[in-house]
């Protein structure tokens, strides 16, 4: 008798097993596995939208809010929304109407914070008091609180008046403006 037949008898599983781990290195490879890597979903959003406009109203039915993009996008992650050249418009009954311009735009899951970047244009309009124009590079909006600010050089038009500083909080409630700092200021006193 001769011992070939058992050799290969007992070879046979590992020939089997070598055939499989071949296998399963070559599917891998023709495969694309997706990525479970934590900030691998931060990159891709759920939702786009082409020219988007989303309206708030109040409990009148009048609107209240516009936002417009030419682009939006939402990431399921942390419900954020990213918004290409931004405009968002608020009409409050009893006050001036008031927008917002920008390159780019987020807004956070609730769309209480709002986060403005690239040549942002905030314009209010004119009612008791002159037309506003505050021109800056990057803008962070509270809702929630009615508060606005940033930290970077921001100049700002009122009326004849003018100011100029690296960074500003305001705070519509109480009517109030902080510059923080490299304030320069151009007052036109009112005329007799």
């Amino acid at each position: 008798m001769s011992m070939l037949p058992d050799r290969a008898a007992r070879a046979f599983p590992l020939l089997l097993l070598g055939l499989m781990a071949g296998m399963a290195v070559m599917l891998d490879r023709v495969t694309e596995v997706p990525s479970f890597a934590p900030g691998a979903a931060d990159r891709t959003p759920d939702l786009r939208i082409s020219h988007f406009a989303a309206i708030g109203h109040g409990e009148d039915g009048k609107p209240l809010y516009q936002l417009k993009a030419d682009q939006m996008r939402h990431y399921p992650n942390d419900g954020r929304s990213e918004f290409e050249r931004a405009s968002l418009q608020r009409t409050l009954p009893g006050e001036p109407a008031l927008s917002v311009k920008a390159d780019k735009a987020t807004a956070n899951a609730g769309g209480d914070q709002l986060w403005f970047e690239q040549d942002v244009l905030l314009a209010r309009a004119a009612g008791e008091t002159p037309a506003v124009q505050l021109r800056t590079s990057r803008l962070q909006l509270d809702a929630r609180l009615g508060q606005a600010s940033s930290d970077a050089p921001t100049k700002l038009r009122m009326g004849a008046d003018q100011a100029s500083s690296t960074g500003f909080h305001y705070d519509h409630d109480q009517a109030r403006l902080k510059l923080s700092s490299k304030v320069s200021i151009d007052y036109a006193p009112p005329k007799r």
